[in-house]
């Protein structure tokens, strides 16, 4: 999900815990959508950023400690989101479970029905996690307690494991009673999901007086570097990856002008450099977050190695900088049992040097796409990808090459299930 719903049945909303980092999320989200107004209430509002504030509807100071600060924070309001949490050092142990009942009784003085809070996926049923603190513990077990009893209230508690900080929001999965996914939410998405549980109806319907597992898929991969995205493959994968809302691309070529003005104008970067040269590769792979290679083999001319020592370069480059994740493409002529009979000489000697060095490198996530015949394509459409063996036709298009290797970059789960594997694509 990229965009929120827009429910006009929902205009006044307060937020509790509007400083922190999912706070902070929810805010800024918040005040980008048509006919919302947002209060938020908090203990200190030089906390919250001018570019925020000036946006909002209305700021009350005050503790969610206090019951007469918290239900005369409620008048007039239609749905609530908190963002409490317990602290970890200081004297309030109970900060949230107590804070939380304030505004579940102030709800009730004031004829609110909707609450969307944020919880830990410690408390799912079944999880355990070593790092809760015994006032972690008792605190979030007396919220869990005490909302089991609102029933006269629309409750959902988003349940995230470890919470990283983004940008944007990207997209992620959520579940009843269990994580649906990595084991990490990023603040955009937990406040991107209680946003849509407050406008949307159907999704709060779903969720109400549920402990709600949250896991961030895509976007926590935001800094891509493409090798050889000026080749068919590497283009359509440029062109896909500039779409992708959040994800920081950017492209490493030799011949920059060989990039369309429409899309370079959206790249982060164009770096020039030659994938020969291992202080280029090296000094582009900084603060990157994963790499696409679209390198080949040359038919003619002199470098019968570039892709071999292209990619001996890339993998260097992404140690030396603390790199983890790589796609490449290569060719279904090198699955087990396949023989094509057109190869030059030069290409098995280069691609089965490819091969060799991924065989030997066990530090990095790769994944290689092994299509057969490529064929250009305007869009992306129908696949399969099958470990060791072509799926199915012998042909894939760039689109689709493309479209695999980005999935792999961006969703955990699929690159676990490639890693280290050759992965035969065919379009269908």
């Amino acid at each position: 999900m990229s965009k929120l719903p827009r429910f006009a049945n929902i205009m006044k909303l307060i937020v509790f815990g509007g400083t922190g980092q999912t706070g902070s999320a929810v805010l800024k989200q918040g005040i980008k959508i048509e006919g919302l107004e947002i209060t938020a209430f908090v203990r200190t509002p030089s906390k919250i950023p001018n570019d925020v504030k000036e946006k909002l509807s209305n700021v009350v100071t005050g503790t969610v400690l206090n019951t007469d600060d918290v239900t005369n924070a409620l008048v007039g309001q239609e749905a609530v989101i908190s963002c409490l949490g317990t602290p970890l050092i200081g004297g309030e142990h109970h900060l949230m479970s107590d804070g939380i009942q304030n505004i579940v009784n102030g709800m009730r003085a004031n004829g609110v029905k909707k609450l969307a809070l944020v919880g830990s996926a410690a408390f799912l049923p079944g999880a355990a996690f070593a790092f809760i603190t015994k006032r972690l513990a008792s605190d979030h077990g007396r919220v869990i307690q005490n909302l089991s009893k609102a029933k006269d209230v629309d409750w959902t508690v988003a349940m995230p494991p470890f919470i990283k900080q983004s940008a944007k929001v990207g997209n992620y999965q959520v579940a009843i009673d269990k994580l649906p996914g990595a084991s990490r939410a990023t603040t955009q998405d937990i406040a991107h999901w209680m946003l849509t549980c407050i406008q949307d109806d159907e999704e709060m319907r779903k969720h109400t007086h549920q402990l709600v597992g949250i896991s961030s898929s895509f976007a926590n991969i935001m800094k891509l570097i493409v090798f050889g995205g000026t080749g068919q493959t590497g283009s359509a994968v440029l062109k896909q990856g500039i779409k992708i809302e959040g994800l920081e691309t950017t492209a490493f070529v030799r011949t920059p002008s060989k990039i369309p003005n429409d899309v370079k104008e959206k790249l982060s970067n164009v770096v020039t450099g030659s994938v020969l040269d291992a202080d280029d590769v090296t000094n582009a792979l900084v603060g990157q977050e994963a790499v696409i290679s679209c390198l080949g083999t040359p038919v003619i001319g002199g470098q019968h190695h570039l892709m071999s020592d292209g990619i001996q370069n890339i993998l260097n480059g992404m140690r030396t900088n603390g790199v983890k994740k790589v796609t490449l493409v290569g060719s279904a002529g090198f699955l087990p049992g396949i023989a094509f009979g057109f190869f030059w000489k030069r290409l098995p000697s280069d691609h089965g040097r490819v091969i060799q060095i991924l065989s030997n490198t066990n530090d990095v996530d790769w994944t290689v796409a092994m299509p057969p015949f490529i064929k250009q394509s305007a869009q992306v459409g129908n696949y399969q990808v099958a470990i060791d063996k072509l799926p199915g036709a012998w042909k894939a298009t760039t689109q689709d090459i493309a479209h695999w290797m980005l999935t792999c970059i961006q969703d955990d789960e699929e690159m676990r299930k490639y890693t280290h594997q050759l992965v035969g694509i065919s379009s269908s």
